[in-house]
């Protein structure tokens, strides 16, 4: 594979290679120890930082920034984007404009990332995830199989799977989720969410454990420290002491016809 020095159009500050292949614009820099791969094409005005890679076909937009040791796979990253160090992003994905990836976070393959998202460091996005416009993730950020709404705001440490959240949601720090929930609902911090469909405009609140097949509806308030059991549908303001009674109930009467299906 051919692989050339630096050309004219190019700011190199130390060496760096570039497949004879490449399509590079004006007025690129290029750092010490990158490489671009054949076939790849690289806007007008884009940095590479010291040891970044760009694999075979992938396509950065005029502006756009790829921090040190960065690896960019066969992947569109539109204009203006700015990548921090040691990202990797993989095939088959989409990075729209503005948008901001940093430190450490990796981004596997169908994944899209809309405009002035900012992603913040380690995160991981797993296949098959969208991230709306102008949502916000703090870092230490896990997404696999899920799809945020545009203007999200999640807090650092959350972990979404298999999920589909609407625009306007808020997620507390160190979060699991895995639900469908509707847009402006407000997700506490260290709330748990086995597999649950929730309504507009819902407040969980911090450390609230919900579980599967559950139901909460729109408006409804669930207080902090619930526990909310399998098969659930929840309206109104739901306080701890309250629903523990209600469940303990519910329980009760579990136990009565069980005894009773026993002859006991």
């Amino acid at each position: 594979m051919g692989i050339r020095d630096i050309g004219k159009n190019i700011t190199n500050l130390l060496p760096s290679r570039a497949d004879k292949t490449a399509r590079v614009g004006k007025g690129v820099t290029m750092e010490k120890g990158v490489k671009v791969e054949r076939e790849a094409v690289i806007g007008d005005n884009v940095v590479l930082k010291k040891g970044a890679t760009v694999k075979i076909g992938a396509d950065i937009g005029k502006g756009s920034v790829i921090g040190k040791n960065s690896e960019i796979r066969k992947s569109e990253v539109r204009r203006n984007v700015n990548i921090g160090k040691g990202v990797k992003v993989n095939d088959d994905v989409l990075i729209k404009e503005e948008a901001q990836i940093e430190d450490n976070s990796i981004i596997c393959s169908d994944t899209s990332i809309c405009a002035r998202v900012k992603i913040g460091p380690n995160s991981r996005l797993g296949a098959s995830t969208y991230i709306g416009e102008g949502t916000e993730i703090e870092g230490d950020f896990v997404a696999h199989h899920a799809d945020l709404g545009s203007n999200s705001r999640i807090a650092k440490g959350v972990d979404i799977g298999r999920s589909w959240l609407q625009g306007g949601i808020s997620v507390g720090e160190n979060s699991k989720i895995q639900a469908t929930i509707c847009e402006g609902t407000i997700i506490g911090k260290n709330v748990q969410i086995e597999d649950a469909d929730i309504g507009s405009q819902a407040r969980i609140g911090d450390e609230v454990k919900i579980g599967n097949n559950v139901r909460i509806k729109s408006g409804a308030h669930v207080e902090e420290g619930c526990i909310i059991p399998d098969g659930a549908v929840v309206s109104g303001r739901v306080t701890n002491p309250i629903y523990r009674e209600k469940q303990a109930r519910a329980e009760r009467i579990a136990k009565l016809k069980e005894d009773k299906d026993l002859g006991v």
